[in-house]
């Protein structure tokens, strides 16, 4: 992919500006304050777009610090990129209104889709992440961030000897652990319920196995108070009933005699008249008297018979009720007891359940597929690791002259120099090599993970820390690339360079008044 043509309608300082580009290398050049940086942005806002931010960091983003100073409607523009032959327009508005991309095919006349992914397949499937890592080198941003190191893992642990890196094993494993976290939260749930469930039918249990040891005490006092009441049984009531009629007879017999006394008396006093009153009066009240006498007697033998017939009633009755309560306490027990009986097998059958074994097999399904992907990733990391150490180190080895021969890459991406059979921390070494050796990185990764398309080289002041032996070395190894390189900076070393070893180039003049 190469850049042919740049059009700025309005971003930052600039307003209705194009510049033209060589296939080769582009000298950008310009004091500072020029727009160096600013068109450098430009760039790559174009490929890839601009992310607003919210909030307070709003204010100082990417959108807000590039909005332009001449606003007449207008924030974006235009690139025309060649590409397998044909050339493509790609026209971009950054307005937050009315933004939107479009992408032309001027070859064929035909429009494409952003949507569907043209632009990615125009880009090589580079994300923004590996662009900013690799051939898109910022003022003092040598160094890569984490972010390449993470797209390194995921393009090692997806090549399958094709080359296809387009699967993300990260993203993977991140949508794999945060399943794994929802079905341990499930399953603790799950397993809060179970144990809920099990505590209601432990002290169901418990409740029942009480409740029938309760019964069987209160029925074997009954039982024990129905035996002595049995024993000491006397009178059924019906007898109560005949003592009751006997007694009544009695009682009739009784006053039947007395009043045949009293008519006796009266008798007598008609056929004797001439007795004397006084023995009249003793003799009827002697007659009285026996038989008030007798009519007590029978009155008294007769509530004593009811009497006794009656608490052996009630006896009856309550012996009754022993029997009642008895009946009533075997019920419940025979209810309790097989209510208990439910409760147990319920209890059984939820203990051989197991409850969470479905679940258990999902989440060590999730646990093998994480293990599985990061046992791949390791032994493809290991095999292409080699390879991405062996591209930087030959690199290295070039922009260096010869005097480092071998860096070592380690599991994390982390970098090292070998020299003289030791290794050497880069702790140790001067900025100008480390800025060198990040730039070999750079270079290795990107032909590493942009295989599909090569990318044009953007570099911001990215020599600044080099002396003129590195930068000399450095312009070397980019013109032997060939790819299409942007050289923006603030200095005449890198002309003067080029013009001592005879290397082509399209210088871009630009000042702080005007863009030439």
């Amino acid at each position: 992919m190469k850049i042919k043509n740049i059009y700025i309608r309005g971003f930052g300082k600039f307003h209705r500006k194009q510049i033209e580009c060589s296939d080769g290398i582009n000298l950008i050049c310009g004091e500072n304050g020029g727009g160096k940086t600013t068109l450098h942005t430009f760039l790559c806002c174009m490929l890839f777009g601009i992310r607003r931010k919210r909030g307070r960091a709003a204010a100082t983003d990417t959108y807000s610090r590039y909005e332009p100073w001449e606003f007449d409607g207008n924030y974006g523009g235009a690139l025309d990129i060649e590409s397998g032959g044909k050339i493509f327009r790609l026209e971009r508005s950054f307005l937050k209104d009315r933004g939107n991309t479009r992408l032309v095919c001027e070859t064929d006349g035909e429009l494409l889709s952003i949507e569907d992914g043209d632009l990615d397949m125009l880009l090589g499937g580079v994300s923004e992440t590996v662009f900013e890592n690799t051939v898109f080198v910022g003022q003092l941003k040598s160094r890569t961030e984490e972010g390449l190191v993470r797209e390194l893992q995921n393009y090692i642990a997806n090549y399958q000897g094709s080359g296809d890196g387009s699967l993300d094993v990260g993203k993977a494993l991140e949508i794999l652990r945060a399943r794994r976290k929802e079905m341990e939260a499930a399953q603790r749930e799950e397993q809060s319920v179970r144990a809920e469930q099990g505590k209601k039918l432990t002290s169901r249990m418990q409740f029942l196995e009480e409740e029938n040891r309760r019964l069987a005490d209160e029925l074997e006092e009954v039982r024990g108070k129905l035996k002595q009441e049995m024993f000491h049984k006397k009178v059924p009531y019906e007898q109560v009933r005949r003592a009751k009629q006997r007694v009544h007879r009695d009682f009739k017999w009784a006053a039947a005699c007395g009043g045949g006394m009293i008519l006796l008396a009266a008798l007598t006093v008609m056929l004797f008249y001439k007795i004397p009153s006084v023995i009249i009066r003793i003799g009827l009240s002697a007659a009285c008297v026996c038989m008030a006498a007798a009519m007590i007697h029978f009155v008294r033998r007769g509530r004593g018979e009811i009497r006794e017939k009656e608490e052996d009633s009630s006896q009856e009755e309550y012996i009754r009720m022993l029997k009642w309560q008895a009946e009533h306490l075997e019920r419940n027990m025979t209810q309790k007891t097989q209510e208990l009986e439910n409760i147990q097998n319920a209890y059984r059958e939820f203990c051989d359940s197991g409850g969470d074994d479905e679940s258990s097999r999902k989440l060590q399904a999730v646990s093998l597929a994480m293990e599985r992907i990061q046992q791949l990733s390791a032994g493809m990391q290991k095999e292409l690791g080699k390879y991405l150490q062996k591209k930087v180190s030959d690199i290295f080895c070039e922009i260096t002259g010869g005097k480092y021969t071998q860096v070592l890459v380690d599991e994390d991406f982390s970098l090292s120099l070998y020299q003289d059979g030791r290794c050497i921390p880069l702790a140790q070494e001067s900025t100008g090599t480390v800025e060198q050796l990040y730039f070999a990185f750079r270079m290795a990764a990107e032909e590493l993970l942009c295989r599909e398309e090569t990318l044009p080289v953007f570099l911001d002041d990215a020599f600044a820390m080099y002396d003129a032996k590195r930068l000399r070395q450095a312009l070397i190894w980019l013109e032997k690339s060939g790819r299409q390189v942007f050289i923006f900076t603030c200095q005449d070393r890198e002309e003067k360079i080029l013009d001592e070893l005879g290397i082509s180039y399209r210088k871009t003049e630009m000042t702080k008044e005007k863009l030439c």
